[in-house]
């Protein structure tokens, strides 16, 4: 009221909620409605609360040299009443026996990070020289040091269009029985063998049955013979030794016994407070399980992807989430993101989206004995090329693929 010109730097700051008063939240919405409408006001011409309770607000501020100061206490009570409000509600969730501890433990996660710690003084990180800054110099030390800023994915026609593994969300998409299993299986043992922390969530199938999967990729051993113990032969037993002791050093834990996503969620918190966490890989989306009542399951579908999306973010994480495509896909040339199935919040939310197609699909791995021809799509990647392809070579005795 003493100087409008202060009105920018309070508004990016706080907001008519962090008040306790109602009288004090109607006043503030007042006065920031007339700011941004580029009107003046003072305490004669606001009308939120009576003119004696406005002298009094006047009055009461000494000096506008600690404006900041103000500020800060007023978003540390707002935070503070937050807090309390949260637990408390999360108090009364624990006292009905009907929620489940992981529900509970994800709950206080989510209030945890719902939280904003309050940032009055700027410290410049979000200044664009400073950005820029930062930019150049991981420029600068890659060159002078010939090291590359993202682990790669093993792939190099792969590496060479999305740049290595960042941090983002990606979905795999394919029809059923194509392969994204297997191949997101090669991916897992290519970041293994470059030290990176990875989480596997396998929904469709045990962990043991993905184990041997990893066992015939990296090892190029043929799955039928681990299918049937008895018909492997003494260099298969070494190769399987060999193998194992290579994946013994893989930093990779594995689950197959989760499937709701606040625990998915809530394990990967756990695993990246206590050693640290890079990759992570959902098999697949469509079998993820969500509380709470959906109108349809494109709405069940979103709100399982966007949760997703919120952790990738915060957590600085690489996301892959595989998926399926619905059946419109055998009637085409080449998929496409229409074609992801239950949900167009799946590619809105996904930073890149890969496909995984199988041109002939009459051909089957069983039919084929040495490989199945593949075609590996980006459908979709944030500032980068979309719509292009490389061949792939599944060799489904082993489980690899190979690029020709």
């Amino acid at each position: 009221m003493i100087d409008n010109t202060v009105c920018a730097n309070v508004l990016t700051n706080l907001n008519s909620d962090d008040f306790m008063r109602l009288e004090h939240q109607l006043l503030f919405d007042e006065m920031a409605g007339k700011w941004r409408k580029e009107e003046n006001f003072d305490w004669v011409t606001l009308t939120s609360i009576s003119a004696d309770a406005r002298f009094d607000l006047v009055k009461n501020v000494y000096t506008m040299q600690v404006l900041k100061h103000y500020i800060a206490i007023i978003k540390d009570l707002s935070t503070r009443r937050t807090f309390i409000r949260n637990l408390e509600s999360l108090r009364l969730k624990a006292l009905n026996t009907h929620n489940e501890t992981e529900t509970l433990a994800a709950d206080l996660i989510d209030v945890s990070n719902a939280l904003e710690v309050p940032q009055v003084e700027d410290d410049g990180s979000n200044d664009l020289i400073n950005i820029l800054d930062r930019v150049t110099t991981d420029f600068e030390n890659q060159f002078r040091n010939n090291v590359e800023m993202y682990k790669k994915w093993g792939f190099e026609w792969l590496d060479k269009s999305t740049g290595g593994v960042k941090p983002s969300l990606t979905i795999l998409a394919a029809r059923p029985s194509v392969g994204k299993s297997a191949f997101v299986i090669n991916l897992i043992n290519n970041l293994g063998k470059q030290d990176l922390k990875i989480a596997f969530f396998g929904l469709e199938m045990a962990n043991d049955d993905n184990v041997i999967r990893l066992l015939a990729c990296n090892g190029k051993i043929q799955k039928s013979q681990m299918d049937d113990p008895r018909t492997i032969t003494d260099n298969t037993w070494c190769s399987i030794a060999q193998t194992t002791g290579i994946l013994s050093s893989y930093k990779i834990k594995m689950f197959d016994d989760l499937h709701d996503i606040d625990k998915i969620l809530n394990k990967c918190l756990q695993i990246k407070n206590s050693t640290g966490l890079d990759f992570v890989a959902i098999d697949y989306l469509q079998l993820i399980e969500i509380q709470g009542k959906f109108g349809t399951n494109n709405d069940r579908i979103a709100a399982i992807t966007r949760k997703l999306k919120k952790f990738q973010q915060a957590n600085k994480i690489h996301l892959m989430l595989l998926s399926q495509f619905n059946r419109e896909t055998e009637k085409q040339d080449l998929p496409k993101l229409s074609n992801l199935r239950d949900s167009g919040a799946i590619e809105q939310d996904a930073d890149s989206v890969w496909a995984l197609h199988q041109e002939n699909m009459d051909v089957t791995y069983s039919a084929t004995p040495e490989f199945v021809d593949l075609r590996l799509i980006i459908l979709k990647r944030r500032g980068g090329k979309r719509n292009i392809s490389k061949n792939l070579k599944f060799y489904g005795k082993t489980f690899q693929f190979l690029e020709n």
